[in-house]
């Protein structure tokens, strides 16, 4: 039997760290998986909770300690593993395991989970090939880790595996392509995709630096210099460029894409961006994290034009 076989799993959207807790997760035999923004996460398993008698596991994503009380009654059932540090308080349950310091992503958890799970559950005749089965993935966890992290200790590396995910492929090919292929060792065609999303990227960052909004903001008890863009992608990259720019001088970027708000800070800046994201029901680390644009102005940006579109006016005036 596989570790996962009869489970359902909840992973983190839009995240390359979400992405590799998927594959670990359909590797070992699961097959039910929700990837979910943070803020989403608490609804989706109370839903469980009511209407579910499976087993779940949360990877890279976690509850309210509110929601995380309701699941005491079913605490057998559930495995939770997060790095985030608006995580932390959940550390009391015994369900739960929390990274603190935050020296492994969620991804990188999960595959030390199912490590210790493959010496508890199988024997010899079958331990060496479930371990084989998982020590393929063993230098593509580093490269996620390394990402999420922002260690940056594997260069281009882990440059180009992030720029396969998040500028190529997106969640779902990415996560078929490394069930079908573990290896982190691109081929010449993923290779010129990259270069291609590369130049993209540049082009992307250039206008980025040449709208961004600064305005002198109160964060956290300091007054504070906060970049403003909208982008369409490539955030970190974008962000990085923009608070390492000595002109520009930022603590803060603030970055718009779609319904999503994301924060980025550097270390020099003092800026605790899980604190901003879970003021407003995101989630994070210290240097970067999330939410959605409609948890801070109360509707989504499409629902505002369709609330402030009115054809019947405009045909008034004409």
């Amino acid at each position: 039997m596989s570790i996962f076989e009869g489970w359902k799993a909840i992973s983190h959207n839009s995240c390359m760290d979400g992405s590799a807790a998927g594959v670990l997760y359909k590797t070992f035999g699961g097959k039910d998986i929700s990837f979910l923004s943070p803020s989403q996460v608490d609804e989706k398993v109370r839903e469980w909770l009511n209407n579910d008698s499976r087993k779940l596991l949360l990877a890279d994503v976690s509850v309210s300690v509110e929601t995380a009380q309701l699941l005491e009654a079913r605490k057998y059932d559930i495995v939770l593993l997060d790095h985030h540090k608006t995580a932390y308080p959940l550390k009391q349950f015994s369900w739960v395991e929390i990274q603190d310091p935050n020296i492994r992503c969620g991804s990188k958890m999960l595959y030390d989970w199912i490590r210790k799970q493959l010496f508890k559950q199988f024997d010899n005749s079958l331990l060496a090939w479930k371990l084989d089965r998982l020590e393929v993935y063993e230098r593509f966890i580093e490269l996620v880790n390394d990402y999420d992290l922002w260690n940056k200790q594997f260069g281009k590396e882990t440059a180009d595996l992030a720029a396969f995910h998040y500028d190529c492929l997106g969640q779902e090919l990415f996560i078929e392509r490394f069930l079908d292929n573990p290896s982190v060792v691109l081929t010449n065609e993923e290779k010129y995709l990259i270069s291609v999303n590369n130049h993209k990227k540049q082009k992307e960052i250039e206008q980025s630096k040449k709208h961004i909004k600064i305005v002198n903001k109160l964060i956290q008890g300091k007054e504070r210099r906060v970049g403003f863009v909208s982008v369409s992608g490539y955030h970190n990259e974008i962000a990085e460029v923009i608070y390492s720019d000595t002109e520009l001088n930022v603590d803060l970027v603030v970055m718009l894409f779609g319904n999503r708000i994301s924060f980025r800070a550097p270390e020099r800046s003092g800026v605790d961006c899980s604190k901003l994201a879970e003021e407003y029901q995101g989630g994070g680390n210290i240097r970067s994290s999330g939410t959605n644009l409609s948890n801070i102005i109360g509707s989504t940006p499409l629902d505002m034009v369709i609330n402030g579109f009115d054809l019947q006016s405009l045909q008034n005036k004409s």
